[in-house]
């Protein structure tokens, strides 16, 4: 756009001039502003997706995709042209130092003052801009009640999903016409740990979504009251909805905007063409895809301390079939739950074939059995139950009423397994009942097992992470899972149950097995599915509930 001159803006009657400035894009009046104090803008957006996502109304906006595409910049400029107080994030506080180098490039005129032991920066027209960390979980906190109208996430990817909702929950501004947005910046994530983004922008960036969304598209989310809690569900539009609060009172909840808007290195003249469009050329593949073309949808690379390999699943997601083998069900796997987010879930097994966990909230104990008695379909087949927390007690109890063989698992129980081919021990009966499936997806020595292909399943049976101590293999704490994906692990939980009561499976891909013994020896990391009604297995029972500190 070419701004008008003064001298014609001066001629204008207010209405006129209201009617005119009503038509233009917030980067054209940022333009226009300048021209009219006679002087060069101090940070213009450029055209095409940066401008794009600098006028998008979206209430969480993720600017993303390709390197070098001016994602950073754009934090910079908008919290240098479009807002009072800004919140600028990244990992590791030593990342942000070129945010700050950018800060007082752009500002470097006008007057800046830089407090570089608090890393906050104030501008000459009073706006506020600071840069904050949150390296490890929890770090978050530290930014509680810390009200900004600009909160900007520079390498989203490499934050968890709940230190982004923790810092977000303060996103407010006390004038009243402060526009207040979040802005997500980033490349498509390398591991697991940043999959949660592609979930959260499903619409845009998964390209199995049911209902996807164009760049730029908002769609709007609300977080309404469920039969399982309050859980964020996606809303036709931007219309209040109104609940009735726990004292009777009618609560008004205003549903958020949310896009994606792609970025470009092509539309940056500081780098394409350059040589840092060749150093993202040469790079091997997915990465390359991943920088160079902003692709979401490239394998991501494993943690070396995941449990589940995700090349061993997709391996197993392959073999899967929709309908059962023509074989007897040989267990089913059952995590209760009661309240809050978590679902129960129960997963039927036959052989080596695994099913699609069935998920329900359940708040009673009829609920629960309900499920298990719907998945088990009548079959005469050991059911693996969770008893931490205390929330199977009801439904173990009810199925040695009625004859059913079930045992009640406890993660934290003593473990005297091997890990297959090494000494490692396991530091208590979660991390060897996981290890087991990782025995069996194991292409090596495992057997052919089918895992069903679903995104929830894959997500949380690839986040759980381990680690060798003088104890054992550790599996880090099931919380810090959860947070890092946002969910309950349910499905995966259940998974895991159904193979550790059910035995072996019938064809194994090698010879070289380990011993298939029942769970009474605790001598190995199947269980053979025998024992009788109600009764509990040692290896991994209840009967030794020692603390674990938090550990699964």
């Amino acid at each position: 756009m070419d701004p008008l001159p003064a001298d014609v803006v001066a001629g204008l009657d207010r209405e006129r001039l209201a009617a005119i400035l009503d038509t233009l894009l917030p980067s054209e009046r940022l333009r226009l502003d300048a021209a009219l104090r006679n002087e060069r803008p101090l940070w213009v957006p450029r055209k095409g997706s940066q401008r794009a996502a600098y006028d998008s109304p979206a209430d969480i906006c993720f600017y993303g995709g390709e390197a070098g595409g001016g994602k950073t910049d754009l934090a910079v400029g908008l919290s240098l042209t479009a807002h009072r107080r800004s919140l600028i994030m990244r990992r590791e506080l030593g990342e942000a130092q070129a945010i700050e180098d950018r800060l007082r490039e752009v500002d470097k005129d006008h007057g800046l003052r830089w407090n570089g032991q608090l890393h906050r920066l104030r501008t000459f027209d009073g706006r506020r801009v600071e840069l904050s960390h949150a390296k490890n979980l929890g770090d978050e906190q530290k930014l509680r009640g810390r009200a900004h109208d600009l909160k900007a996430f520079d390498e989203i990817c490499e934050f968890f999903k709940q230190q982004f909702l923790f810092v977000i929950g303060w996103l407010r501004s006390p004038v009243p016409d402060q526009r207040c947005r979040v802005l997500a910046m980033g490349n498509p994530p390398s591991d697991e740990d940043g999959r949660w983004v592609i979930d959260y922008w499903g619409p845009w960036l998964d390209r199995d979504h049911p209902n996807p969304a164009l760049p730029g598209e908002l769609r709007y989310y609300a977080n309404l009251k469920t039969e399982s809690g309050r859980e964020e569900v996606a809303v036709p539009g931007p219309e209040p909805i109104e609940e009735t609060g726990p004292d009777g009172k009618k609560v008004i909840i205003t549903p958020m905007s949310r896009t994606f808007i792609p970025s470009y290195l092509h539309e940056n003249p500081d780098y394409a063409g350059t040589a840092y469009e060749a150093v993202l050329q040469s790079l091997p593949e997915p990465l390359r895809s991943m920088l160079l073309n902003g692709d979401f949808t490239v394998a991501l690379s494993d943690d070396p301390f995941q449990v589940i390999p995700r090349s061993w699943l997709e391996a197993a997601q392959a073999r899967w079939s929709k309908n059962p083998p023509p074989i007897a069900m040989t267990s089913v796997g059952f995590d209760p739950a009661r309240s809050g987010k978590a679902k129960s879930c129960a997963v039927a097994r036959y052989g080596w074939w695994f099913g699609m966990p069935e998920m329900r909230d359940t708040h009673t104990t009829a609920e629960q059995l309900a499920l298990v008695e719907e998945v088990r379909r009548g079959n005469d087949v050991p059911v693996g139950i969770d008893m931490d927390g205390g929330y199977g007690a009801g439904v173990h109890d009810e199925l040695v009423e009625r004859n059913v063989s079930v045992y009640g698992l406890s993660g934290s129980a003593i473990a005297e397994e091997r890990a297959y081919g090494s000494n490692l021990v396991f530091m208590n009966a979660r991390a060897a009942m996981w290890w087991a499936l990782r025995e069996a997806l194991d292409p090596d020595v495992g057997a052919d097992i089918a895992i069903p292909p679903s995104r929830s399943l894959t997500t949380a049976l690839c986040a759980v992470r381990w680690r060798p101590t003088l104890r054992g293999i550790k599996l880090l704490p099931k919380e810090d899972v959860e947070a890092r994906i946002g969910r309950s692990l349910d499905d995966a939980d259940a998974t895991v149950y159904a193979l550790a009561v059910g035995g072996p499976p019938e064809h194994a891909a090698s010879t070289d097995m380990p011993d298939m013994v029942d769970l009474q020896t605790s001598a190995g990391p199947w269980g053979d599915g025998a024992a009788s009604g109600g009764q509990i297995a040692e290896g991994f029972g209840i009967n030794d509930l020692e603390s674990n500190d938090g550990w699964l």
